[in-house]
């Protein structure tokens, strides 16, 4: 049984590193260059664009959060839970597993993600 558990733990650590987390630099980058275009009635589309674009290269939903926490509101309520929704629909949507980044999104985010959640189409 222990190695069971070993290897599922083996496996999670090898997900991770097969996804690029972003160094503060280039997020610096992608909120310097997006947030002249992050207008309220266009954020969330632009949101949702970064975090499709972000799955299919393979960038870490860790990274993905913290661009996107960039370019809002700093009043803006119910942002987390947002990107969490995004986040959750999108990578699932490229076929990642979100699993072994959960726990770090939950503590990032400060919210809970749910098991399971109603994409937009």
């Amino acid at each position: 049984m222990n190695t069971l558990v070993e290897s599922a733990s083996k496996l999670k650590i090898a997900l991770r590193k097969s996804l690029v987390e972003l160094s503060e630099e280039k997020l610096s980058i992608v909120e310097k260059t997006l947030a002249p275009l992050c207008k309220p009635d266009l954020r969330r589309d632009i949101w949702k664009w970064i975090t499709k674009w972000f799955s299919r290269a393979k960038i870490s939903p860790i990274s993905t959060s913290r661009a996107l926490k960039r370019l809002r509101e700093e009043s803006e309520v119910g942002v987390s839970e947002e990107i969490a929704r995004l986040v959750l629909c999108e990578y699932s949507s490229a076929g990642i597993d979100i699993e072994p980044y959960r726990r770090d999104l939950e503590e990032y985010l400060g919210v809970e993600l749910p098991r399971e959640v109603e994409c937009d189409s």
